[in-house]
């Protein structure tokens, strides 16, 4: 059974002096605690409609703080990237420097140049391997893995596993162009005493992709030199004969094309003594057979100069293209004749000499996508900038090769022939070079990168200003304020206890006096 209590006379006064005491109290507590930490509220309830601006806007700060996070690191990137681009941009300008010296016959001698080559392409190969948190630069999305391999593993391979470097290349290279005699792969013979023979490889795959090759028919001037076709024969055979004695100043001249393009003449000129290591014209002897000894003698040795200088060059640019750009190894069929590997029948390709493995000079991300985009970095809600690079990419690769070409440019020489070889490599490394302004484009990409970070980063601080400015008028209160609200309360709370205490005392002998 329930019973409702009685109400006492005078209960619900002071139920409700207590009542307003504590909550005068409350606020005295609550006051205290804002001036001492200058905050308005220590709950988002507290902060009453204000939480909602509150909320909204620490969510927006705590992501401006990831993104400037993001922004450092990518600045850091963005440096790191641009000083390796530099650098390359720096070592090719050398090189190219090198060469326009040897074209004015002013240059380092070919063990000089090769040996700076190898030094630039060691500190190019560091630069490409820059990394940046941990991460490396120039290996698109691959980043745990250095992108390029070392100048030493480049050119000269590992022998654990097992792998060809650059300088084994070009050196079956130069065996396939030049040919077991030196020649370019043209053999010269003396069919009779007054008669010489200028031959093309026989060998037809041989002959397409290797040595020199007749551009025409040789020419002669005087009426002494006749030069005749050899018919019925597996290659081109040209006969040269002499009638007579040569008038000084007649002629024997051949032009050879290069494969992949280009072309060398060689011009013979009868003389009465010939400059003993000079390979420029021929000496008239007593009699026609010693002549045509003399020339004979002289073709060989104008094509070994041209194989050796020309082609070597040549073969150098192509093999270090090859390198650089996966293509495929030279192999040798059953009989010894060189050929490129996916030319040899089956049984021939798998021949021990034909099973062959070269270094991967790249070991980042392969692909056709663009190179920028492999690493992004979020610097605003809907806002990315990207500032990846590849060590494959065009004109990177192509500083490489340059360097590369220029570093093996002694391979298979004497110290009497490098200085004439350095030559000719020199004006076909031009070829190799990246073209003009190509590393620069790249490094403007990375500029504006670097102004699209700056720019973000800048903005991110103007919208921290705000949505920082907007938190303190919610969340932060001033000293001054609070200690007048503090005051009043105080004196408010005061006089409440002393209402309240005289009201305690307070008698009904109080009332009839």
């Amino acid at each position: 059974m329930t019973t409702i209590p009685s109400f006492a006379a005078g209960s619900f006064v002071t139920n409700r002096t207590t009542t307003n005491l504590v909550n005068l109290k409350s606020r005295l507590d609550g006051l205290s605690t804002q001036l001492s930490t200058g905050r308005a509220a220590e709950t988002y309830g507290g902060l009453g409609a204000g939480r909602s601006t509150s909320l909204s806007a620490h969510a927006t700060l705590s992501a401006l703080d990831g993104y400037d996070a993001t922004i450092t690191g990518a600045q850091t990137r963005v440096k790191l990237a641009t000083a390796s681009l530099t650098q390359l941009t720096s070592l090719t300008t050398t090189l190219r420097r090198s060469i326009d010296n040897t074209a004015l016959n002013n240059g380092a001698t070919a063990e000089n140049n090769a040996l700076l080559a190898s030094s630039s392409l060691d500190s190019a190969l560091d630069a490409l391997n820059q990394q940046s948190a941990g991460q490396y630069l120039f290996g698109g999305r691959v980043l745990e893995t250095p992108p390029v391999v070392s100048g030493d593993v480049l050119l000269n391979g590992t022998t654990t596993p097992k792998a060809d470097g650059l300088k084994t290349l070009v050196q079956e290279q130069l065996d396939a162009d030049l040919g077991p005699s030196g020649t370019g792969r043209l053999t010269v013979t003396t069919p009779n005493a007054t008669t010489i023979s200028v031959a093309e490889e026989t060998n037809a795959l041989t002959r397409q992709d290797f040595g020199f090759q007749f551009t025409g028919t040789p020419t002669a001037t005087g009426s002494a030199i006749s030069v005749s076709a050899q018919a019925s024969a597996p290659s081109t055979i040209y006969n040269i004969g002499l009638s007579a004695q040569p008038a000084i100043g007649d002629s024997l001249t051949f032009t050879l094309s290069l494969k992949g393009g280009g072309t060398t003449t060689l011009t013979l000129t009868a003389q009465s003594q010939v400059t003993p290591g000079s390979h420029a014209g021929f000496a008239i002897g007593a009699n026609a057979a010693e002549t045509a000894a003399n020339l004979s003698n002289a073709v060989t040795g104008a094509l070994k100069d041209a194989a050796n200088t020309t082609l070597a060059a040549k073969s150098i640019t192509d093999a270090t293209t090859r390198f650089f750009d996966g293509g495929e190894r030279i192999g040798k069929d059953s009989v010894g004749n060189p050929v490129f590997i996916s030319q040899l029948s089956p049984s021939d390709a798998l021949l021990p000499g034909n099973q062959k493995s070269t270094v991967q000079w790249y070991k980042g991300e392969a692909s056709t996508t663009d190179p920028r985009a492999a690493t992004t970095a979020r610097i605003g809600a809907t806002y990315t900038v990207e500032i990846g690079a590849r060590a494959n990419e065009d004109a990177i690769k192509d500083a490489l090769k340059s360097l590369a070409a220029a570093a093996v440019n002694t391979v298979g020489t004497t110290p009497d022939t490098s200085a004439a070889r350095w030559k000719a490599v020199a004006a076909r490394t031009t070829t190799l070079l990246p073209a003009t302004g190509a590393l620069e484009s790249i490094t403007a990409d990375f500029s504006l990168g670097a102004s699209a970070l700056s720019n973000a980063q800048t903005q991110n601080k103007s919208t921290r200003a705000t949505l920082q400015s907007a938190v303190d008028g919610v969340e932060s209160v001033t000293t001054e304020e609070v200690a007048a609200k503090l005051l009043a309360v105080q004196n408010q709370l005061q006089a409440s206890y002393q209402v309240t205490s005289m009201l305690s005392k307070l008698s009904l002998v109080n009332y009839l006096s």
